[in-house]
C-alpha cells in the first residue's frame, strides 16, 4: 500500500511494485493486495 494523497491509503501501481519485486529474485514470492485480489491488468503489467 501507499500513502494517497488527502489521506488513506491506495495500491501500489507496477511501476512502484517491479523494484521491490526484482530484489526478491530467486525467493518465493507471494503478493497479496488485501482485502481485495490483485486483478488481471496488473499481473500482466508485472510481467512485461
Amino acid at each position: 500500500f501507499r500513502p494517497q494523497f488527502g489521506g488513506g491509503f491506495r495500491s501500489a501501481t507496477a511501476a512502484e511494485l517491479k523494484p521491490q519485486i526484482a530484489a526478491f529474485d530467486g525467493y518465493p514470492l507471494y503478493l497479496f493486495d488485501g482485502p481485495h485480489y490483485v486483478t488481471p491488468e496488473l499481473i500482466e503489467a508485472l510481467n512485461k
